[in-house]
């Protein structure tokens, strides 16, 4: 049976390529440490609005809340991890949030660890962090294409360890279709819907070619022997919505094409 895609639909995937799209986002501000203020689909470990036993679990000060309160307290109690896990999402190639060390001095023993997952059960670290400023700051990471889940896992020393602010989580795409950063070459997809058959036309050159399906299952990679105008046949496969890792000296860029026939 063949996907019907609404005008809409086809509208919005055009428009997003031209911009940034939030794919995904968070801001705490109606959060008041009940598992009743948690958002749709996330999950927050860590819930209380109790001034005892490190909480409560969110911040209603401005200087510590991103663009407006509250925002969650990851922290708790010494010795113990705090876990935000977020729904399921695609397309996205970037995640980043605001935060700031608080209660003392952020130590090393202090961590703040960010896994992606395709699947939600197999995690894959991003990055681990055993420093944060004092002042608020904006922090941001790639992913990869294929990842749907994100899990932010903060540990807090045994003695003394400090909190953190955590707040404006926004999972981001610019891709699918999506010009690349300026500092990043310039890569083409003709048509971006099509039977299957299309073409990549690429700034500078393209080392590898991963095309995913957005439930992050790999269909086929190659190296392209002609780099910077590729055809490639995908009318194997059914119609609907894929993704392309394009690996270039610059970075890895994710595109988006659409197979309907």
């Amino acid at each position: 049976m063949k996907n019907i895609f609404t005008l809409a639909s086809l509208l919005a995937i055009f428009t997003s390529a031209f911009s940034q799209v939030t794919v995904l986002q968070n801001d705490f501000n109606s959060y008041v440490g009940t598992t009743a203020t948690v958002q749709q689909g996330w999950y927050y470990s860590w819930n209380t609005a109790a001034s005892t036993s490190g909480g409560p679990s969110y911040y209603t000060s401005a200087s510590y809340s991103g663009a407006a309160p509250n925002a969650y307290k990851l922290g708790g109690v010494n010795g113990q991890k705090d876990t935000i896990i977020t729904p399921s999402f695609w397309g996205a190639d970037s995640v980043s949030f605001w935060c700031r060390g608080a209660g003392v001095p952020y130590k090393q023993q202090d961590t703040l660890d960010i896994y992606e997952s395709p699947d939600s059960s197999s995690w894959t670290l991003v990055v681990e962090k055993d420093s944060l400023p004092t002042a608020g700051t904006t922090l941001t990471y790639s992913i990869q294409p294929t990842t749907n889940h994100l899990m932010f896992i903060y540990k807090r020393a045994t003695v003394n360890g400090g909190s953190v602010a955590f707040d404006d989580v926004m999972v981001l795409s610019n891709a699918v279709g999506i010009s690349a950063p300026q500092s990043i070459s310039e890569i083409n997809i003709f048509p971006t819907v099509s039977n299957g058959f299309f073409r990549i036309e690429s700034s500078e050159k393209i080392q590898s070619i991963e095309a995913y399906t957005i439930a992050g299952e790999k269909i086929f990679s190659f190296l392209p022997s002609s780099q910077r105008s590729i055809p490639v046949d995908a009318s194997s496969h059914p119609d609907g919505i894929y993704l392309l890792s394009l690996k270039t000296n610059s970075g890895i860029i994710t595109k988006k094409i659409i197979i309907s026939r």
